[in-house]
């Protein structure tokens, strides 16, 4: 997983300032899945959909970070703390997986990105009784047919089908309209605009396009199919429930004295889904991906939840054992995790348990002079609300832009 790239260059440093700041990020670009499911039955591989002789070679096993995607995320993180993070400030980083041994202070805590399935160890909640399939396919079914598309469907079929051609799948337009499936996933020609425009959009973003000279415009347009397939599927009681954890862990982190000034959670592109469900929030412009309602999530993006401190800026946002549960289940002055699984120089976790999607990539890889992936902004629409004290909590949306012919270009915050 991607969560050490981001990290690896951010200091633990001391100081205090007049806000508290949590962010809550994806991962790196990685290399994209062989498979499509539920487009048309009986053709199940990307080389069914595509003349193309070859597909993208990614250089690293299947959803590991690319090269361009490791050099991402260290831009990424070398720009956060250069940019946005104050030399006086305290930094703490959660990520959801180990790569086992680690020079840094890093909390390791799988269950807090995903309390129902969790990559590594048991999970923390139960869904019986906050949900079922009907009622998440109920849901799905509003949305579709609620959020509107970011083109017309069938224009994007053509688009899709200039690029990639005709595989022995048939044409695009062939195929369903988009429906639901019994697994509550979106089928149909969809499902093959949005495996394709990941991969189209991600091996460009790594330095390496898969179909080169593609107009950079085209590119967004496709990969905004995959930001409203999970707009449509990822949002929900499932949702909300795997993520009910990690948001009373940042609301702890932005309210307890004993929390650190910054906090940093890196996650999935699920865990911005969860958190977008608890939040309810409904739209985010992040130019020039397509936005508004699709709540476009690309990698290495994500929130930045920000607490300014009034005048008598102490008062906690909630009560740290109501923030992180009673205390059976955790000490409420050690935040979601112990002793015991925070070793900062033997965090939980060994090479043989890594999962097979964990990232790779070397220093090598990196030109220091010219950090990739810092080019950022701030998304519109930010949303502001008092929380007594005289304080204002702000959410944002923050990410690298992508743009021109060559990948990723550098700069700083607007």
């Amino acid at each position: 997983m991607a969560p050490i790239l981001l990290i690896a260059f951010l200091f633990l440093t001391l100081g205090s300032p007049s806000s508290r700041k949590v962010f809550i990020f994806r991962h790196c670009v990685r290399s994209t899945s062989r498979k499509i499911h539920a487009a048309r039955e009986g053709f199940d591989k990307l080389s069914d959909y595509t003349d193309l002789e070859e597909l993208p070679d990614w250089g690293t096993p299947e959803k590991w970070c690319t090269r361009g995607g490791f050099e991402i995320s260290e831009g990424t993180g070398r720009d956060l703390r250069e940019r946005f993070i104050g030399g006086g400030e305290k930094v703490e980083i959660v990520a959801d997986t180990s790569l086992g041994r680690s020079p840094h202070h890093i909390l390791y805590d799988s269950s807090l990105f995903d309390s129902l399935d969790p990559e590594e160890g048991q999970p923390s909640c139960r869904s019986r009784g906050f949900f079922n399939i009907s009622d998440e396919i109920d849901i799905i079914k509003k949305r579709l047919a609620s959020i509107p598309m970011p083109m017309d469907y069938e224009e994007a079929k053509v688009l899709m089908q200039s690029i990639i051609g005709y595989g022995k799948a048939g044409p695009l337009t062939d195929m369903k309209d988009i429906y639901v499936t019994e697994r509550g996933k979106l089928g149909g020609a969809i499902s093959v605009i949005k495996v394709f425009g990941q991969m189209l959009f991600y091996s460009f973003a790594s330095g390496t396009p898969w179909v080169p000279n593609i107009p950079i415009e085209d590119l967004y347009k496709v990969i905004s199919w995959q930001h409203f397939y999970r707009a449509i599927t990822e949002f929900g009681p499932k949702k909300a429930t795997a993520n009910a954890l990690l948001l009373r862990r940042i609301l702890w982190s932005l309210s307890s004295p004993k929390a650190s000034h910054t906090s940093i959670f890196v996650g999935h592109d699920g865990n911005l889904n969860g958190i977008t469900s608890l939040l309810n929030l409904t739209q985010w412009n992040i130019p020039p991906y397509l936005s508004g309602s699709i709540l476009p999530t690309p990698p290495n993006t994500g929130f930045l939840i920000e607490r300014f401190l009034g005048s008598e800026g102490s008062e906690d946002l909630m009560d740290s054992e109501e923030a992180l549960g009673s205390e059976e289940s955790m000490d409420s002055e050690e935040p979601l995790g112990s002793e015991e699984s925070v070793d900062s120089e033997e965090p939980k976790g060994s090479e043989e348990s890594v999962d097979s999607e964990e990232p790779k990539g070397s220093e090598e890889s990196v030109d220091p002079e010219e950090p990739l992936g810092s080019e950022w902004s701030m998304g519109s629409e930010d949303s502001e609300c008092s929380v007594g004290s005289g304080d204002i909590v702000e959410i944002s949306y923050v990410y690298p832009v992508f743009w021109g012919e060559g990948g990723v270009r550098k700069g700083g915050y607007n």
